[in-house]
């Protein structure tokens, strides 16, 4: 009896082992979807694979309202729109002399896709070696002759600026009507533009007579005291407007009348950039119109480049220029340039 109980006992273990065998050899109706889930963990981490990051440098003086608020708004609209682009900006600091050392540095680094800058001299032999190693380069906010087909040229037109603006007050003007001129950087192509701008505006009122046109380089305290000089010069009554090549130097003569008690407002003054101060005086009378070079233009340029680079479509040697129209600001559309330097964290506050 004990042998058949020892032996019906070693049956069953056997088949309990036989039993857990089977069940550690057949998966479990779950079984299958954890496989799966993992291997298509593993299949999504291979195709995430970080794709190489697009590099692009960006030299702007930073001191200047408009360069620093388009390096911004650009920088920030092309990191939303890629994944894999990265924009770092580099300050000039107002000093050409930035310009050779920062080109040197992207030439020795030789990882940038993209290079962007302003420039003042011909800057050929730095531009060719970097488009060889696959760098594309890009010169903005201004225009040389002699850069002419070695990179490309992103602007807006300067002439257009000027003329515009000044041809949206020029019937404001009274007959034989005087004018003093507020000029920006002698010899400097903006200025030059800018400047013709302005003449062929008035070129279509031959009745009116330009007393006076001082370079003062776009610096808002040197045409203030430039105002009071002409304010000792020619008295209140001696002119009837004010032609300025940007809003700051326009705003400096504001002030210096409004000092000397002459009623800004009473004058006609246009200015060029239509920054959110200026933007700000033309909403309050002072500034009849200004003329602006859209930040949201440069970037929008900037992110087909970039998409375009990356496609294929063109390469380092890509010499396309883009020019940007003028963007008139009076006093009926002025609201809508205030909200917008409200987005962008101009709100006077």
């Amino acid at each position: 009896m004990k042998k058949w109980i020892a032996l019906l006992l070693a049956l069953v273990m056997a088949f309990t082992l036989i039993a857990c065998a089977k069940n550690d050899a057949a998966p479990s109706d779950e079984t299958p979807a954890n496989d799966n889930s993992t291997a298509d963990t593993k299949t999504d981490d291979n195709s995430a694979e970080k794709k190489d990051t697009f590099k692009m440098a960006w030299l702007h003086n930073a001191a200047d309202q408009w360069h620093h608020q388009t390096a911004l708004v650009c920088k920030e609209a092309i990191e939303n729109h890629f994944d894999n682009v990265e924009v770092t900006l580099f300050d000039s600091k107002a000093d050409a002399a930035e310009i050779q050392p920062f080109l040197e540095r992207c030439i020795s680094e030789g990882d940038w896709d993209l290079v962007m800058y302003g420039t003042l001299s011909d800057d050929s032999d730095y531009i060719k070696q970097l488009e060889d190693m696959g760098t594309n380069v890009i010169y903005y906010a201004i225009t040389w002759d002699f850069l002419k087909g070695k990179c490309s040229n992103f602007v807006c037109s300067e002439y257009d600026l000027a003329y515009q603006s000044a041809m949206a007050v020029i019937d404001q003007i009274p007959e034989n009507g005087k004018v003093l001129m507020l000029g920006g950087s002698e010899g400097y192509s903006g200025s030059i533009l800018r400047g013709q701008g302005f003449n062929d505006a008035l070129a279509t009122r031959p009745d009116i007579t330009v007393l006076d046109y001082k370079y003062h380089k776009f610096d808002k305290v040197s045409a203030m005291t430039q105002m009071e000089d002409w304010i000792t010069k020619y008295g209140d009554d001696g002119f009837d407007a004010i032609f300025s090549e940007n809003d700051a130097m326009a705003l400096g003569a504001i002030e210096a009348m409004n000092s000397a008690g002459i009623d800004a407002k009473a004058k006609v003054i246009c200015g060029v950039d239509a920054l959110y101060e200026g933007c700000m005086a033309i909403k309050e009378g002072y500034i009849d119109a200004s003329c602006a070079q859209s930040s949201d233009d440069y970037a929008n340029a900037l992110i087909d480049r970039i998409e375009k680079l990356q496609s294929g479509e063109v390469d380092s040697h890509c010499v396309d220029d883009q020019i940007f129209n003028a963007l008139l600001v009076t006093q009926d559309n002025v609201d809508e340039m205030l909200a917008r330097y409200a987005e962008l964290g101009y709100d006077g506050q």
